[in-house]
């Protein structure tokens, strides 16, 4: 399992891990991975460091996800009072189909979701988008999110992935209900 450099030099395990829909592990999948007959791949890619991004491959014909699983829910309610935002640094490698969304999933009530235009997405550039966490649901509801990232289409789709994180600054700030 990865782990994070803490001050000190203490390792500790990294608190989230990402999941492909059909792929139950413990820790995230090691690159290269596919999922559903091959219908979704992970392979690493160059972003700042050597394969410091994911490049995801979503082959269509059906519903497909991409997650980033907290390992134990996260607490995001403040960062909903405070109008932070989910802030993911991403490059589109083929032309994005209309039904893809970004969202959320909590152990409670909040399963947020906001459709992200293909105009957000230019192909071969790499750029931040961001969605603000009140989208996704109550401050209230917020205090148990399961997976601070879920990419869902059911049309192929070619992505690739460098950087989620709450944040305040973005290229383009997708605004709640598409």
């Amino acid at each position: 399992m990865a782990s994070i450099l803490q001050p000190g030099g203490q390792r500790r395990a990294f608190p989230w891990k990402l999941a492909m829909v059909a792929v139950p592990a413990p820790a995230s999948p090691p690159v290269p991975a596919q999922a559903l007959g091959g219908r979704v791949k992970v392979t690493a890619v160059d972003y700042g460091v050597q394969e410091g991004a994911r490049h995801v491959s979503l082959a269509g014909g059906g519903p497909q996800t991409i997650a980033v699983q907290a390992t134990e829910p996260l607490d995001l309610g403040r960062q909903n009072n405070g109008d932070v935002m989910l802030v993911t640094t991403l490059r589109v490698d083929r032309p994005v189909g209309s039904d893809v969304t970004l969202g959320v999933a909590c152990a409670g009530a909040c399963r947020g979701t906001v459709a992200i235009p293909a105009a957000a997405l230019p192909v071969g550039s790499w750029r931040s988008i961001a969605v603000p966490f009140k989208c996704f649901g109550k401050a209230s509801e917020m205090t148990r999110v399961a997976a601070p990232f879920v990419l869902r289409t059911a049309l192929p789709l070619e992505i690739s992935v460098a950087r989620i994180a709450t944040g305040m600054n973005a290229d383009t700030v997708l605004r709640c209900g598409g």
